[in-house]
């Protein structure tokens, strides 16, 4: 079974798969700084945030004037990263074609600036993330087999938060962190707020730990307290149902589901569908129904 130690010493393409918030890029950074390439460059490109007409260039980089805004020469992140760490997160959003650029690149490991017949050379080593069903896709024939099989080599898939034997170690780790960032390094973790977070099931997964130590250590003054936790964090009591009609109960049960597993997938109509299988349409029906107000369940993405 390949363990988080077998993944700092693979050299060739990494895949991580996990839902989201589940510590995609913790891991993947985690891997960098314990690899043999620590001290070289770790670059992490989000596809969702690249235009598709911009793929090329942004992965590639471009000559002055291959096409219109080309101003001057850009370098791409193949050409950034050297021998270090490429990690392109959410690969399941890539398109066919651009699916198709990225498998010769993995497989041949060169690569031509937009504009440019100069060949070169990737040096880097390559980790890629999704929280999609990659099987799945292929299935549906949204994502390229022959890249599937490349990848699914050394594939790794994250536990939920809560699971993690990491637990205890990642809280302090990310408690650290928020201290440095907002200047409270004299901050401490009362015994309550500790055991609260020991047990907390985290639907939110790693972003939600990332999330609430923020909002703590920016709250809170000498000492980290229960109080200082954000509102979504607070435990709701075990619901009382207030029938005894079978089908009455029935339906307070399906809103009750479906409020936690929206909660869990943070408002994410599609995914959440997909998750506990249904369709999209019969979600959104069902939200109507029993008024869910998914705004509150979406949370930043970090």
């Amino acid at each position: 079974m390949l363990t988080k130690d077998h993944l700092t010493k693979i050299q060739s393409s990494i895949l991580i798969e996990g839902e989201p918030g589940s510590g995609k890029s913790y891991l993947a950074k985690w891997i960098h700084k314990n690899s043999t390439r620590a001290e070289k460059n770790f670059i992490q490109v989000n596809i969702s945030s690249i235009h598709k007409s911009l793929f090329e260039s942004e992965i590639f980089g471009h000559k002055k004037g291959s096409f219109t805004g080309a101003h001057i020469d850009k370098e791409g992140f193949c050409s950034k990263v050297k021998r270090g760490t490429l990690f392109i997160d959410e690969i399941g959003e890539l398109n066919l074609e651009q699916q198709k650029i990225l498998l010769t690149l993995i497989e041949e490991r060169i690569y031509y600036p937009v504009g440019s017949n100069e060949k070169r050379e990737f040096y880097g080593t390559f980790i890629f993330a999704t929280n999609k069903n990659l099987v799945s896709e292929v299935t549906k024939g949204t994502f390229r087999e022959d890249l599937y099989h490349r990848l699914r080599a050394f594939s790794y898939k994250t536990e939920r938060f809560s699971e993690t034997r990491d637990k205890r170690f990642i809280i302090l780790e990310e408690f650290e962190k928020a201290k440095v960032k907002h200047n409270k390094n004299e901050l401490v973790l009362s015994f309550d707020i500790k055991k609260f977070l020991n047990n907390y099931d985290f639907p939110g997964n790693y972003r939600e730990l990332v999330q609430i130590m923020d909002y703590c250590t920016f709250i809170a003054d000498t000492q980290v307290e229960l109080n200082h936790l954000p509102s979504w964090t607070k435990r709701n009591e075990e619901p009382k149902l207030a029938t005894d009609n079978y089908y009455e109960a029935l339906e307070i049960f399906e809103s009750l589901f479906l409020k936690k597993m929206l909660k869990k997938y943070q408002g994410r109509i599609n995914y959440t569908a997909e998750m506990v299988k249904i369709s999209k349409v019969t979600l959104i029906s069902k939200i109507k129904k029993y008024g869910i107000n998914i705004q509150e369940f979406k949370m930043i993405n970090i």
